[in-house]
């Protein structure tokens, strides 16, 4: 994620250059995130925070409240062009769904830097990664760990998402590779940690033996560790009595993960050199539509090859990194 962060920001600060030449006023950039659940985003939005420092730009963020809301997300656009910033970062919840927002900021003439999921639109440029290969090469890395046998199940990321699309079908190459990999089951983890949990345990009560977990991103595999840690013992009390809400297991885990996040935050201050107060503002949950329901894709043959999707006429950015969500 960090390696799109910097792609998409040094478009920014292009635009930013050209801007200054030609006029005095600060630059405002508006910059769509799906949720604020997400610590890949979060780290996104603080390395926009930087560069609005450097560059003396004036970065908005619009965050849905509801994690991925299609909805939330077009009533921000809408804003977002009666507001008429000077450019727009733009990481759609839907690649499908959020078509005709990106249609009206083409009309309205806005310049767009589309990121992550790919779509159809006009674009200054689109920086993304090759979830395809990503998904390929980490299930390649499991399988021959396990030494190319095993039972193991998946943790799938948002149905909706392109990234998750694409990262299946490259296990799916994988599977086709290593025949002695059983898969038992998969579950939808949205990219969260919570709902990974939920779909873990789900799985843990319902296969007596599991080799592997493989997991389409690093929150989910927490949600998986959090599953296996508070899995019931035979014979033994319940995981609240084990494990009681509030308690230092809980405490433990919860700090893990704040250790993380200050750890993304601390390598990108540090990259940037540190800084002065921030301007940015935050428009974090505008828009008050109603959620809407995810179209479920689902993980169906899980043996065969293929080759990542392309959009005519859209040159993708290649970052083969393994934090991406």
């Amino acid at each position: 994620m960090q390696r799109l962060m910097t792609t998409a920001i040094a478009v920014v600060a292009a635009l930013l250059a050209h801007h200054a030449t030609a006029a005095d006023d600060k630059m405002t950039i508006a910059v769509f995130t799906k949720n604020s659940t997400n610590p890949a985003y979060e780290a996104f939005r603080i390395a926009a925070d930087q560069i609005a420092r450097t560059t003396g730009a004036m970065v908005v963020h619009f965050v849905p409240k509801q994690p991925d809301n299609v909805d939330e997300q077009k009533a921000m656009v809408e804003q977002v062009i009666k507001n008429r910033p000077d450019a727009i970062i733009f990481i759609p919840v839907d690649d499908v769904a959020m078509v005709p927002s990106v249609k009206l900021l083409n009309e309205a003439k806005i310049p767009v830097i589309l990121v992550s999921n790919p779509l159809p639109g006009s674009f200054v440029t689109y920086v993304g990664a090759d979830d395809f290969e990503i998904g390929y090469r980490e299930a390649r890395y499991l399988f021959e760990h396990l030494g190319a046998k095993g039972k193991i199940v998946v943790i799938e990321g948002t149905p909706a998402a392109p990234t998750n699309r694409e990262r299946l079908r490259g296990y799916q190459r994988a599977f086709g590779e290593f025949p002695g990999i059983e898969v038992l089951g998969s579950a939808v983890g949205n990219y969260q940690t919570p709902d990974a949990r939920r779909g873990m345990e789900k799985l843990l009560a319902e296969h007596k033996q599991i080799d592997a977990v493989l997991s389409a991103n690093d929150s989910m595999a927490l949600g998986v560790l959090d599953a296996r840690q508070d899995r019931q013992p035979d014979g033994c009390c319940d995981r609240h009595q084990r494990h009681p809400p509030g308690g230092e297991a809980d405490r433990s885990r919860r700090d893990a993960r704040e250790r993380r996040l200050q750890h993304v935050q601390d390598r990108l201050h540090r990259d940037a050199g540190g800084g002065a107060s921030s301007q940015a503002r935050t428009a974090a949950g505008e828009g008050d539509a109603a959620g809407r329901g995810d179209r479920q894709d689902q993980l169906q043959g899980l043996a065969g090859a293929g080759r990542s999707a392309r959009l005519p006429g859209m040159e993708r950015g290649r970052a083969l990194i393994a934090d991406r969500f």
